[in-house]
């Protein structure tokens, strides 16, 4: 079996001693993870999981190794060029977002609190997708996460990346201002919903990787306790998250995230929460995501089931943790797919602004057909009237 051309972290190939132990990962060659160093140093996750290491369990220097995505994605592409690409494209067909302050003046890092409206291009009140971005929940933005604005907006839907404060901004690495920034967004589109032509009743949400992690936690949140009703989310599709943070705690992130502080573990596993969990939830991964990555999609998808709860399971073949959320942008991708099924969407309903018409309408409208005689008529009434038709036509798709 080909082994991928992995490049360790200075945190872990510091450390490695001899023996590298193979793990073979579905749908991807064997990544090599190194030996327990020092040789001999306890198992402190997995023991008797066959998900991990077959059952053997990890050392501290393993369990920091398979919660790095790096590892897992060889020599990964361009997805940060691919991804402005996008944006930039976004930009030049559509007309800008709005942007709106969800939090308080006063509020702790308050500067952070905004969200950003893409408006469905139906005339009629339509569903709302709230999107949380990843970054290991030290980056993001709500700005660079647009993949997939123009499919929703096109299937019908208003589409809300939100911006919040991460952990590095902070002034004790907490993931728990995050999590309740993003509730606070999540109940500011439920009041407000009906200002821009939103459906309150139909609110979904999603998010990749730490804001997969989110995901979940905003599904298993007790919203009633918020003022909102307790099913106010009506979907999430929370993809290569993570569902349970005890062993996320003993791993290299909690060299950034207080995993102890307010109680973080429990109150953010979503694992632990599942008596909020009303409304179905979606889980997805890729076959390159690192094993801890999948086994805890799994994990969580069978928790959810023996409660109960409304919950599918799908799997992106071939895809690594950084190409996955590409996906989102494609109606026929893992993620385009899943997300229009749970909104009850079909792709391109409502058509696409054609905004780069304006250019040629403008051009053609100012061709001199339309200058007017001595006695204010233009020289050529049937052309002028087609001009301005065309015009304002170009002009009413691009609203």
């Amino acid at each position: 079996m080909k082994r991928l051309n992995v490049k360790l972290p200075l945190l872990v190939i510091a450390s490695i001693a001899a023996a590298i132990m193979l793990l073979p990962v579905s749908g991807f060659s064997a990544v090599e993870i190194p030996a327990c160093d020092p040789p001999g140093d306890p198992i402190i996750w997995g023991a008797g999981n066959p998900g991990a290491m077959d059952g053997a369990g990890y050392c501290k220097n393993q369990i920091d190794f398979v919660y790095l995505q790096g590892n897992w994605s060889g020599q990964p592409p361009n997805t940060s060029l691919r991804g402005s690409t996008l944006r930039s494209e976004l930009a030049a067909n559509y007309p800008a977002p709005d942007r709106f302050e969800y939090g308080s003046a006063g509020d702790q890092y308050n500067e952070r609190q905004y969200l950003l409206l893409y408006r469905s291009l139906n005339q009629a009140k339509s569903p709302i997708l709230v999107y949380i971005h990843g970054g290991s929940w030290q980056s993001g933005s709500a700005e660079n996460s647009v993949t997939g604005a123009d499919m929703f907006m096109e299937a019908g839907a208003h589409y809300i990346p939100l911006n919040f404060v991460n952990v590095t901004q902070t002034t004790n690495m907490s993931i728990m201002a995050m999590a309740n920034q993003i509730r606070k967004a999540i109940v500011w589109v439920y009041n407000n919903a009906e200002s821009f032509n939103g459906d309150k009743n139909k609110i979904y949400i999603s998010g990749h990787s730490s804001g997969g992690h989110l995901c979940g936690a905003m599904m298993t949140t007790d919203w009633a306790s918020l003022g909102v009703p307790a099913n106010v989310i009506k979907g999430g599709l929370c993809s290569s998250g993570m569902y349970d943070l005890t062993p996320v705690s003993l791993s290299y992130r909690n060299t950034f995230v207080d995993f102890a502080l307010d109680d973080t573990v429990n109150k953010l596993s979503a694992i632990k929460n599942l008596q909020y969990l009303v409304s179905p939830i979606h889980i997805i991964y890729g076959t390159g995501d690192t094993p801890e990555f999948q086994r805890q999609s799994r994990d969580f998808v069978t928790a959810a089931e023996a409660a109960g709860k409304k919950v599918t399971h799908r799997v992106g073949y071939g895809y690594d943790h950084f190409e996955l959320p590409e996906t989102m942008g494609n109606p026929y991708g893992v993620l385009g797919r899943a997300a229009l099924e749970m909104m009850d969407l079909q792709p391109s309903k409502y058509g696409k602004r054609d905004c780069k018409c304006l250019e040629s309408s403008l051009a053609r409208f100012n061709d001199g057909s339309c200058i007017t005689k001595a006695n204010g008529q233009p020289l050529f009434p049937a052309i002028c009237a087609a001009r301005q038709a065309e015009l304002k036509a170009c002009t009413d798709s691009c609203k």
